[in-house]
């Protein structure tokens, strides 16, 4: 045990003994009197012990021991012994207790400190341990004296990267000579704190995972078991965050690609998400219905908020709201393979919606209403900039749908943001509302038990988990950031979500838009300044719902009328016309990235017979690259920025990506372990004949599958036999 431990322990015995006498259970109090006697010379000895050992830095700690807080206790246990219980609660007060907890805490830290310095060699034996030192990604738990950390930068090469996550809050004093290193990185280690997950996100990604090694300095386990134990599993989330992204990317690919071709009409008619700023929402009270297995336990009281609060639906959860006549404001949809039976409702296509690139082109096709396209970014951003459209920054994500709509609540500065359905966990095994078990995406995998908001344990799985993080970074982030945003969730069930504040709807409702006597009133709601009437003139129009239970208009007309769609009737028809030539432009970009694959493989055979003679003759030198290869290599450079030219390269390059994957971090990897110049460039070599491969197959998929046919079972609200 140590000091830290054993002081927590007599502070709760004090607590216990306090107590008692204040209850002036005597009895009991002199029972508990002999144990604390015994636990705190304990404590005291080691205290002594480590402060000695320590040498200095405990001046001030160790007097106020002496002079204040060993007489005080001895005067306290010489009362309770003649039965004056109540000396207690005037004698042993707080102050006290603060400075025997201050001292053991500083005690137990300095004396941990001290027992993780080992000796030079050890340090040279330890670091022996690495094999590879190109291109890697080191993550270390614990810096301690610095000697490994100095060890590892002396043979490290200049494009590895050292992460220190450090236990002992800001101790890099003996790294101050590292620290103008840029290859290091230091970060302090603390649960409340996302710095650590965060540097891991901006730091790692899929193809440095092959390339990761994750260490731990000696003795900081074992002083350190519970920290350790998080940082690894930090570690492991953000291994696994990678994998099931690139999983999720390789099977959405072709559906996806195809999507973003197939919806270039309607993100032509679309408004940009960062327009609806200046739509001033910053009293604004946002309701994300999410379909956790909670929101049956809710939903009613959404019928409260219509028409006060701006309602945004995830799309699994428009039906289950539809199927209670709910209509939401505007729904939120990004996923490429979202199953169309959550949109089968007829009255989908009047729903104002937030979607992605991405989205299923069916459900965008058959849409009436306004849209606001969530992220602009790759190829339509290519578009509208050719068309004379500057594109905002694009919003983090945080990868599923409540996390966009939360991540955009955020981004338009919204005052109050009340989450329900967000569970994040199971309920049983239930995953969504109505009762429903999926699977989801990646499967079951990960399963592990956190806080509930209950403090009662809930089973979750990595990919919730992973959304839980997001959603504890974002929140901790907007709160330094701007600070007049007020979070709530009122899920009423599943897992704790870190800088929340947790109420019921009913309650959150209350507090943030008060209760509405004139919810029953269909025929108009009030805008700011009392009157029915909004600024534009009339009122406000509802979605075309018109269903028994309706209650309140929507608030977003108001909103959309004050901005408009990023392109005129003149830019649409650019727009479209600009798509229509790069897609005729596919047989060319195929046929340019055919050659640069042969230029690329002749190029490298060229540098293998320079590799061969370095072989034999025993070197590792540069070797002498001819002039007929460095032209070789020009040319295959401008067929290169040839291709990258097109404004359709971003599709065609994602897809080559995702297509190669695997192949590409072979290639990073072997590159790495290389020995000379040449070999290194060789896989350079490699790597863009793979590049060459994958844009050619990417051209050969489009050309192939786009245009394609509609299917039936596409088309959006006609079959209601799923309504409830």
């Amino acid at each position: 045990m140590d000091l830290t431990e054993l002081c927590d322990r007599v502070i709760t015995d004090i607590d216990g003994l306090a107590a008692c006498c204040l209850e002036q259970k005597k009895e009991e109090a002199l029972q508990k009197t002999g144990a604390l006697m015994g636990r705190l010379a304990t404590f005291l000895d080691l205290v002594f012990k480590t402060s000695s050992g320590a040498a200095s830095g405990f001046e001030r700690e160790t007097e106020i021991l002496k002079s204040e807080t060993i007489p005080a206790i001895a005067s306290v246990f010489e009362a309770i012994k003649t039965g004056d219980v109540e000396v207690l609660g005037n004698t042993f007060n707080d102050k006290i207790k603060d400075s025997l907890q201050a001292f053991g805490h500083k005690a137990s830290e300095t004396g941990r400190r001290m027992c993780f310095e080992i000796p030079e060699t050890d340090a040279s034996e330890w670091v022996k341990n690495f094999k590879e030192v190109s291109s890697r990604t080191v993550i270390m738990f614990g810096g301690s004296d610095g000697k490994l950390i100095r060890k590892l930068l002396g043979i490290l090469d200049g494009k590895s990267r050292i992460i220190v996550c450090e236990p002992l809050k800001n101790d890099y004093a003996a790294l101050t000579e590292c620290l103008s290193d840029e290859r290091l990185i230091t970060v302090d280690f603390s649960e409340d704190s996302p710095a650590f997950s965060d540097e891991l996100i901006k730091r790692v990604d899929y193809y440095s995972i092959a390339r990761m090694d994750v260490c731990v300095h000696p003795a900081y386990d074992s002083a350190f078991p519970r920290e350790y134990e998080m940082f690894l599993r930090m570690v492991n989330d953000n291994r696994e965050r990678l994998l099931v992204n690139m999983n999720t990317m390789t099977r959405f690919r072709d559906e996806g690609t195809l999507h973003i071709l197939e919806n270039i009409k309607a993100i032509g008619k679309a408004y940009f998400v960062s327009e609806l700023k200046k739509t001033d929402v910053s009293d604004t009270t946002a309701i994300i219905v999410s379909a956790g297995p909670s929101l049956d336990k809710n939903i009613e009281e959404l019928r409260a908020a219509k028409g006060r609060a701006l309602i945004i639906a995830v799309d699994t959860a428009l039906k289950y709201m539809l199927a209670r006549d709910i209509v939401p404001d505007i729904f939120v949809t990004i996923d490429p393979d979202k199953p169309m039976e959550n949109f089968t409702d007829e009255r989908v296509r009047d729903i104002p919606v937030i979607f992605d690139e991405q989205t299923p082109s069916a459900l965008l096709r058959e849409h009436k209403a306004a849209k606001v396209l969530y992220n602009c970014r790759d190829y339509p951003k290519r578009l509208f900039e050719e068309c004379g459209v500057s594109v905002d920054g694009n919003i983090a994500s945080g990868g599923s749908v409540a996390t966009a709509a939360f991540a955009i609540c955020c981004d338009l500065g919204i005052k109050n943001i009340i989450l329900i359905g967000q569970d994040l966990a199971y309920t049983g095994e239930i995953t969504h509302a109505g009762g429903v078990v999926s699977a989801g995406v990646n499967g079951d995998i990960g399963t592990v038990m956190i806080e509930g908001i209950d403090g009662q344990k809930v089973r979750t799985r990595s990919d919730w988990l992973g959304y839980l993080r997001w959603f504890e970074r974002t929140i901790e982030a907007v709160r330094q950031e701007k600070p007049s945003i007020h979070v709530i969730d009122a899920t009423e069930g599943g897992a704790l979500i870190r800088g929340t504040e947790v109420m019921t709807l009913k309650e959150a409702i209350a507090e943030t838009i008060g209760n509405d006597a004139e919810s029953d009133n269909d025929e108009g709601q009030n805008c700011k300044d009392g009157t029915q009437d909004c600024e534009q003139g009339g009122k406000h129009d509802s979605v075309k719902a018109g269903k028994p239970g309706e209650k309140g208009n929507s608030l977003l007309p108001g909103m959309l009328a004050k901005i408009s769609p990023a392109l005129d009737d003149e830019g649409r028809k650019k727009f479209v016309e600009l798509h229509k030539r790069e897609v005729a432009s596919l047989p060319k970009l195929k046929a340019d990235a055919e050659e640069g694959l042969s230029l690329s493989e002749e190029i490298g055979n060229r540098i293998k017979e320079i590799l061969a003679k370095q072989y034999k003759s025993g070197t590792t030198g540069a070797g002498v690259i001819s002039k007929e290869v460095k032209e070789l290599v020009a040319e295959m450079g401008k067929i290169r920025k040839r291709c990258e030219s097109r404004l359709i390269f971003p599709v065609i390059n994602n897809y080559a990506v995702t297509y190669e994957a695997d192949e590409i971090g072979r290639i990073l990897c072997e590159k790495a372990s290389a020995n000379g110049e040449t070999a290194k460039f060789f896989f350079d070599i490699e790597a863009s004949k793979v590049a060459f491969r994958g844009v050619a197959s990417a051209c050969e998929f489009l050309m192939k599958n786009y245009p394609r046919k509609r299917k039936k079972s596409e088309k959006v609200g006609k079959d209601l036999s799923k309504r409830q």
